[in-house]
């Protein structure tokens, strides 16, 4: 059992501690976040990259420009990606209620705030979109690579939501641990070749 003291509590620890998190899932779990991928987000998407495959490309420039530029595509893509992140989030939440954290009240506030900036650039996306008449490609592809990046957000929110507890603190640290003492050993060795070089000349 994990010791909840060396649990990270600051901001600046638990982002250190997502970024190995991550690492360590993207380098040794490749397989099972492919299957959340498909699960979670092609399938839900796939009434929509039906449209654009067999559809869309038969319009003309014109129809196009107003087909992905309207902001409809990123509401259907925000609604699908939020009726999945919702339900993982709080089934996550409810068995997070009933174990003990120090940080419950600061991560309640944080995913709290997360949320708001999520909704709310979400939203002046889709304004954005619907209040601009004369629309190009440039401007499509501005909101779309942004929601793109929302997209990606909402990847990384269902994979740890996902696999949290199955790849908690008392795995992730020591490949922490493991990786900044190779990092070390690295530097040092470096250090040394550098000096023999220096002490040669």
């Amino acid at each position: 059992m994990e010791n909840k003291e060396n649990i990270p509590i600051s901001i600046g620890e638990n982002i250190s501690y997502l970024y190995y998190f991550y690492h360590y899932l993207f380098k040794k779990e490749t397989k099972e976040l492919i299957k959340v991928g498909v699960v979670n987000f092609l399938l839900g998407l796939f009434p929509i990259l039906l449209v654009i495959l067999f559809h869309v490309r038969k319009l003309t420039n014109e129809e196009q420009v107003q087909f992905y530029g309207d902001g409809s595509m990123i509401i259907f893509c925000f609604g699908v990606l939020v009726s999945f992140v919702s339900y993982n989030f709080s089934e996550s939440y409810r068995e997070m209620k009933e174990s003990e954290f120090k940080n419950k009240q600061t991560n309640k506030i944080l995913l709290f705030a997360l949320c708001f900036i999520y909704y709310f650039i979400s939203y002046k996306i889709f304004e954005m979109a619907q209040l601009n008449f004369s629309r190009t490609w440039g401007f499509i592809y501005c909101v779309n690579g942004i929601s793109f990046i929302f997209i990606a957000i909402a990847f990384l929110l269902v994979i740890y939501l996902n696999f949290s507890d199955k790849f908690d603190y008392s795995k992730i640290q020591p490949y922490k641990e493991s990786i900044m003492a190779e990092k070390m050993a690295k530097k040092a060795a470096k250090k040394r070749s550098s000096n023999k070089k220096n002490i040669e000349l």
